[in-house]
């Protein structure tokens, strides 16, 4: 289709039929099938008239319901503005309404995408007023609105500001260092432990959280890093990039830049909400590399694992690898000595499946004895590692965070994905992920195969595992 193959959308209508639009100077609809990548009936191909879409349409429509009326709204002329259409069907005929965003001085296109959350409807956009912006070098941008009375869509004026923060920022969990309100200096890149981190980061740089509410007794903060200097500092700022200091945290040379370990320090006067400035200071060049930070309040700190006490409930099927004993003591010589994992609600064990490529999905199967069943149970601080004996790699969180995601196994990367916590269920332990701070979890299968998934805490027997 060449560019009129361009700017695809798709909408799920409350039937939970999906529809395909997209192109250039050209408007095209298809009815998707429910594997999202086939599609049913003919390539439909919207009239372009002045009633339909007014002046001009130029291509990236975005189509949505509410209050049972159908919206596109789409980039008109050249260059772009943002204008929409209504209709009383997802497949027209569409009436052209008005022009959302006039052209932005400066901007040859312009994009849009329109949603409501938490009870406020938003319009983003992009524009290229950022230094070094340009007509292909653009900004993704958010304005919140409100819609008439009438449900037709207000002229939004483009503004440097943007939205009200609508909720502060919890720092007691885990954020991921691209988490940014602002920055300078500071590029990402695709991290070795999973996701992105925060790279290229120099003598001064910064990275802006809007809104961070420290409550009354924040005392420690810690940070995943990985450096090739010994000079590193993350002084955690409030407010500014030479606002109050309530802590440096000591970056050394970790043998890399994709060489990550975790460093703390203290904290003292941060309470109440500010804005947070982590600002890093010594070294030349690019010196580390930043994946996340977390802090800590009084009374918490990193969790320490429970003791367990398994069971050897064994049917005829089934022949433990080892005798348990009164807990487990963390096993520090990899072959020494195996344990398997039989889940409570499947009846399956943990597989390695024999695959070795490094995200490979850790799977459950029927009791087999086989070693690509067994696992050594290795010491990593306060927490325990499982290491495949027949693929050699880890049961790995992949570093998914969604209910329902699968969980690998990948070469030994000393990261918290790797990580896991034991906890007691009477007879039985299970699995913390300290990375997602999911469980593990069986997700009520029992087919050969079926996958290891991850799942927050449920309290069932799907997350339950017999240790034999």
């Amino acid at each position: 289709m060449g560019w009129q193959g361009l700017d695809p959308t798709v909408f799920i209508d409350d039937d939970g039929q999906a529809y395909l639009y997209w192109g250039n100077n050209v408007c095209y609809w298809i009815k998707l099938n429910s594997d999202m990548v086939s599609y049913s009936g003919a390539i439909n191909n919207i009239p372009l008239t002045k009633t339909a879409f007014g002046p001009d349409y130029e291509e990236a429509p975005w189509v949505y319901k509410r209050n049972g009326l159908w919206y596109m709204a789409y980039s008109s002329g050249l260059p772009e503005c943002i204008a929409y259409a209504t209709s009383n069907s997802p497949t027209g005929p569409w009436n052209f309404k008005s022009i959302i965003m006039p052209v932005i001085t400066g901007n040859g296109g312009n994009h849009t995408g329109i949603i409501d959350y938490k009870g406020s409807s938003y319009f983003f956009y992009f524009k290229n007023g950022l230094p070094g912006g340009g007509d292909h070098r653009r900004s993704v941008c958010l304005e919140k609105f409100n819609y008439n009375t009438d449900g037709t869509i207000p002229t939004i004026p483009a503004t440097s500001e943007g939205p009200p923060q609508i909720g502060n920022l919890n720092p007691f969990v885990k954020t991921e260092a691209e988490t940014i309100c602002w920055e300078s200096g500071v590029e990402t890149e695709k991290c070795s432990e999973g996701g992105v981190d925060v790279c290229n980061i120099e003598n001064g740089d910064w990275i802006k959280v809007k809104g961070v509410d420290f409550g009354s007794n924040t005392t420690s903060f810690e940070a995943r890093v990985a450096s090739t200097n010994n000079s590193g500092n993350i002084e955690i700022r409030l407010d500014s990039s030479t606002g109050k200091l309530v802590g440096t945290c000591a970056v050394s040379n970790t043998g890399g830049l994709q060489t990550w370990v975790t460093k703390s320090c203290n904290i003292s006067g941060a309470t109440g909400v500010h804005d947070l400035y982590l600002k890093f200071t010594g070294g030349s060049g690019s010196f580390f590399n930043f994946n996340w930070w977390k802090f800590y309040e009084s009374g918490t700190s990193i969790p320490t694992p429970t003791q367990i006490t398994p069971t050897s409930t064994s049917s005829p099927d089934e022949t433990p690898v080892i005798t348990p004993t009164a807990s487990i003591t963390p096993i520090t010589t990899p072959g020494s000595s195996y344990v398997k994992f039989r889940n409570s609600a499947t009846g399956l064990y943990i597989d390695g499946m024999d695959s070795t490529s490094y995200g490979s999905n850790a799977c459950q199967n029927i009791s087999s004895n086989s070693e690509k069943q067994q696992w050594t149970i290795i010491s990593s601080g306060d927490y325990v590692r499982f290491k495949n004996r027949a693929t050699g790699l880890y049961l790995d969180g992949m570093g998914r965070t969604s209910n329902g995601s699968i969980c690998g196994q990948w070469s030994n990367s000393g990261s918290d994905n790797q990580q896991w916590i034991q906890e007691t269920m009477g007879n039985y332990v299970r699995l913390k992920n300290r990375a997602t701070g999911l469980y593990l979890d069986g997700m009520g299968s029992t087919s050969n195969g079926s996958n290891l998934c991850q799942w927050g805490n449920s309290g069932s027997t799907n997350q339950q595992w017999q240790l034999q």
